[in-house]
């Protein structure tokens, strides 16, 4: 059974809900869901994001050759043509959403 009820969290982070005189007493699962504020700035949610700016293909590469850029689990896929591992994808997703018999 989902019963759906309104509460508060106080400042002493407890949470206050009335509930039902029915109700018989017993262990519940809460789950909660926070409003999101309205009075976030954009620069406030990209903060939260942490949005970049795109890097070039040279910025990428010279990533990857420092290390600084972890690639091990695209090196674990042993694609030795990406031209072709690039085609066998694109066939795949033609197959799997059933656009081509």
């Amino acid at each position: 059974m989902i019963i759906e009820l309104r509460g508060r969290i106080t400042e002493d982070h407890r949470l206050e809900v009335t509930v039902p005189d029915d109700l018989p007493p017993g262990e519940v699962i809460v789950t909660l869901e926070v409003p999101l504020s309205p009075t976030w700035t954009t620069l406030e949610i990209d903060a939260l994001l942490n949005k970049q700016q795109p890097r070039t293909g040279a910025e990428i590469v010279a990533l990857m050759e420092s290390g600084a850029l972890e690639i091990s689990s695209w090196e674990a896929l042993n694609i030795d043509d990406p031209v072709a591992w690039v085609r066998m994808q694109r066939e795949e997703q033609v197959r799997k959403r059933g656009l081509i018999e």
